[in-house]
């Protein structure tokens, strides 16, 4: 046992020297140069366990009830031996901003906040026009967000109107009469307009029409608002993390990519007259808007705007332009020869990109010249638009590079690599780019004959289209198609490959009930998907497959044999997905990222020579391009797919709206009418808002402040008062009690019949006294963080409740050592009031220790937990919530756990560095 005195010295010392989020974290992951003096610098101002401080464990002299004593020496104050701005992010912007670096301090208290602008209007007399009043606008946005019937909204009208209501003031009569208002409402946003195009196919020309919006209109909408001009990212940057003496590159949002700065380099730099590159980010999926139609929406969404906007659904986020036309097979392609359907490909490319051409047409001469345009901050900038970015899936990829499908012998839409060498990992090969695909288009047009043409084609896996993103400048299609995690991973190399392959293994052995068993044992976790079946449904929502990924290794250890190379394989993958869907690299985040992926290929080679399964398809080449998306474009979360298949549930809504014949006409209405009632939406809300500011003011200025502080008993209310700028709230509040009448606390495996007694003994560690007072208990805790994924504040709320839905739910959390974080399960959270007045926010938590027993097949990373004793613990050293997965193959005397740190990325990097 340590020195007790001396523990609780420093604790008495270190009580009111809590910062939020103060973060350690290997430095050699963040790829930082001078890496001594940086490591030095760092160790030096980071404390050795982790975010928070550890609190005094409980004591007790009986035998079986507490653990002995255990004491945690506290740690000074994060940051309080070395020098100002020792840990920090720099912004530095591009040259032509005309700005200075930025500096955000990250060793002081609190996580990197988002930065924040908000742009009141000011005020309108009836912000709800060309509504009649306030009421018309209400029920017209009910009708609309939750796409009713013309027949339901006429029957509840005439119900409003007579037995519902006696004095509505809805003016609105029937559906026509709604109707002539949303007209009037859609002059406020981009209306959208007839196309056509024609192409022919076998000597007959087949003409497609489609309705599109103009993507300039769209694109001023937006730089002319003066709320959205105040977030926006008129220049790119480059971000850097500084520990100590050193630094690393950053790359989070898309403005800290090299693509973004490359491309400013080459606009003009003109004195007071800005120039400004305006990276568009294209997404396009097919979807299903009936069981029988397949409908294919394109998203346009601003690059310059922060993602939390550009991603959603309000003021700045995406728009749809077009629905692309739906081609028809007039044959059955099983029936075709190879030419065949190299034609018929080149005909639905040949559309694909007539209607592209046609849609982004209005921006084409703005690329290349630019536009002067006075935004919403009232400054005159010369615009230049751009296709950045581009997420599709797959198929969608070729048709937008004019590329073949897989079985070419070129079938990447990215690069030159061979069909046969798509499972190597480690090799790179020639990229595409605009300027060598226009030119072999170009040879291949001049050829002297049929054959001759097609033989130049082959050769780079092209179509004979001309590409419509070569004529828009910065708009290379082969640079801007970015990886996505949905596709390629989720229900790609996992969903499509890995997870069926293991589902076939185990069921050669018989053993897929075993399975659906464990994964049914899971605890629940915030977020993660509970799976009480897992082989006996096919899934085919990424996000499913995703959170069967995130728990499968306990499940399946004691299954497989002993060290499988599957479960290698599987960890290996898990691993290179979690990299790559963190919001924020680092330079030595993408060193992992890539080690973790040539790792992941190397595995698969064995586990295909064991089970015989190919791994030469695109999505598991599309890896080896992550990393230059990466540097080039941010993080994946900037060109995921996984907003854009929000829409496809609108969509699907907005058929159910038409009467099935010229659907497409009348989903882009819907789309219309969705936009101007979101339009007049922000409208009421900011007219509402400065009014409340107004009637604020106005009755703080009418109070009188002349009154005298008394000290309020001690309610449930004023706890929650006095925990609300910690970084821990106790919530789900349980009626007062007194610990005389605590004689049991309940957990899953004991019982702990010393309370009292234990509790007054960890109060002495504490220099609080023996006597209590009352104990106000409650079943959830809320623990906010400094996330190492991106700096910003994370968020874990964690029950502690026996009958919670039903069942008993006891979360597990991360508690600071003086060494290196430790792991319990919370068992009972109180505040403890004493006749002195202080309050205690204190765990009585099982702590879970680190075990020697080792499973069958010991992967990367796996660790192993057993369960110990009951401890007392102050909320304040609290980390985070951690979630703990039972080893199903251990043995039946003890519980053992695996901890899993698949949860999130800021776990994920936690579990990395130990």
């Amino acid at each position: 046992m340590r020195n007790h005195e001396s523990a609780c010295r420093r604790q008495q010392e270190a009580r009111h020297g809590m910062q939020l989020g103060s973060v350690s974290m290997d430095v050699a992951q963040l790829g930082v140069v001078n890496m001594n003096d940086a490591t030095d610098t760092f160790n030096s101002s980071i404390e050795p366990g982790s975010d928070t401080l550890l609190g005094m464990h409980g004591t007790s002299s009986q035998p079986d009830e507490l653990s002995h004593v255990r004491e945690s020496d506290a740690l000074a104050p994060p940051g309080s031996d070395v020098g100002q701005n020792s840990f920090y992010i720099e912004i530095v912007p591009h040259p032509a901003s005309g700005k200075k670096s930025t500096i955000i301090p990250l060793d002081s208290s609190g996580a990197e906040k988002t930065h924040e602008h908000e742009v009141i209007k000011a005020a309108l007399s009836c912000p709800w026009r060309p509504f009649n009043n306030l009421a018309d606008f209400e029920y017209a946005e009910i009708a609309i967000n939750s796409h009713k019937a013309n027949a339901t909204i006429d029957k509840e009208l005439e119900k409003l109107h007579s037995s519902w209501a006696s004095h509505t003031v809805i003016t609105f009569r029937n559906h026509k009469d709604l109707e002539a208002s949303l007209a009037a409402a859609r002059f406020f946003v981009v209306g959208f307009q007839r196309g056509q195009v024609t192409s022919s196919f076998n000597g007959q020309d087949y003409t497609f029409s489609f309705y599109y919006r103009d993507p300039w209109e769209e694109i001023l909408g937006r730089v002319r608002d003066a709320s959205l001009c105040a977030v926006s990212m008129w220049y790119p940057v480059q971000k850097y993390i500084h520990i100590g003496t050193g630094r690393s590159r950053l790359y989070d949002e898309t403005c800290t990519g090299d693509g973004w700065w490359k491309i400013q380099d080459t606009l003009p730099q003109v004195d007071g007259l800005p120039h400004c590159f305006l990276p568009l980010h294209v997404w396009s999926d097919g979807g299903r808007a009936s069981t029988t139609v397949t409908k294919h929406p394109l998203i346009m969404r601003p690059l310059w705007l922060p993602s939390e906007i550009r991603n959603g659904s309000g003021n700045g986020g995406g728009v749809l332009l077009t629905y692309m036309p739906s081609i028809p097979d007039p044959a059955k392609p099983s029936e075709r020869t190879p030419l065949e359907r190299i034609a018929f490909g080149n005909f639905k490319t040949d559309v694909y990109h007539k209607v592209v051409d046609k849609v982004f047409e209005p921006i084409r001469e703005h690329s290349h010249v630019g536009d002067t345009v006075t935004c919403g901050d009232d400054i005159a900038r010369v615009l230049y638009p751009g296709i950045h970015i581009i997420s599709i899936d797959h198929e969608e990829a070729c048709k937008a590079c004019g590329t073949r499908a897989s079985p070419a012998t070129y079938p990447c839409p990215r690069c030159l690599i061979r069909n046969d060498e798509q499972h190597n990992l480690s090799i790179e090969r020639e990229l595409r780019t605009t300027e060598s695909m226009q030119a072999i288009y170009l040879e291949a047009k001049a050829a002297s004959s049929r054959t001759a043409r097609e033989a130049i084609l082959q050769k780079y896996g092209l179509h004979f289209v001309e590409n419509a993103f070569w004529s828009i400048a910065n708009s290379d299609p082969y640079a801007a198609l970015s990886y996505d995690t949905l596709h390629s991973d989720d229900i790609g190399k996992w969903g499509k490959h890995l997870w069926p392959l293991l589902l076939q293994v185990l069921s050669n052995m018989k053993e897929s009930e075993m399975l659906a068993t464990n994964m049914n044992l899971v605890p629940t976790w915030p977020g993660l998907s509970h799976f009480s079946c897992v082989t006996d449904i096919e899934y085919t929502d990424g996000n499913k497959h995703f959170d069967i990924l995130r728990c499968i290794l306990p499940c399946i250890v004691g299954i497989l044999p002993r060290a499988s190379p599957l479960i290698h394989c599987i960890r290996a993958y898990s691993r290179f997905r979690m990299y790559a869907s963190l919001k924020c690299m680092s330079e030595g985040r993408l060193i992992l990222l890539k080690r973790s992926m040539v790792l992941y290929g190397s595995l698969c080679q064995k586990v295909g020579n064991e089970y015989g399964k190919d791994w030469d398809f695109p999505k598991q080449h599309a890896a080896t391009h992550l990393p230059s998306d990466i540097r080039n474009k941010g993080a994946t979360i900037n060109y995921s797919t996984r907003p854009g298949e929000g829409f496809q549930r609108e969509m699907k809504e907005a058929y159910r709206t038409t009467n099935f014949k010229d659907t497409e006409r009348q989903m882009s209405q819907v789309d219309a009418n969705m936009e101007a009632i979101a339009h007049i939406r922000l409208q009421v809300d900011d007219a509402d808002r400065l009014r409340r500011e107004q009637e604020d003011k106005a009755r703080k200025a009418a109070e009188h402040q002349n009154f005298e502080h008394t000290r309020a008993p001690t309610t449930m209310a004023h706890l929650h008062k006095a925990q609300s700028d910690k970084q821990w709230i106790f919530r789900a509040a349980q009626p007062r009690t007194y610990p005389s009448s605590l004689r049991a606390v309940q957990d899953s495996f004991h019982r702990f019949h010393h309370f009292a007694s234990s509790l007054r003994q960890f109060l002495l560690t504490l220099a609080e006294g023996r006597e209590l007072l009352t104990i106000y208990p409650f079943q959830c805790i809320e623990l906010k963080f400094q996330s190492r994924e991106d700096w910003k504040e994370g968020r874990d709320l964690l029950r502690c409740n026996p009958s919670f839905n039903g069942q008993p739910r006891f979360d597990c959390v991360m508690i600071n050592t003086e060494h290196a974080a430790s792991y319990g399960r919370l068992q009972f959270i109180f505040i403890c009031r004493l006749p002195s007045g202080t309050e205690l926010d204190i765990c009585l938590i099982r702590d879970l220790e680190p075990s020697t027993w080792k499973p069958r097949t010991k992967w990367d990373g796996c660790r192993v937990f057993r369960e110990g004793k009951l401890m007392f613990v102050l909320a304040k050293y609290l980390i985070r919530g951690c979630h703990m997965i039972p080893a199903f193959d251990s043995p039946s005397t003890t519980k053992y756990f695996y901890l899993n740190d698949l949860i999130d990325g800021d776990m994920f990097l936690r579990c990395e560095k130990m």
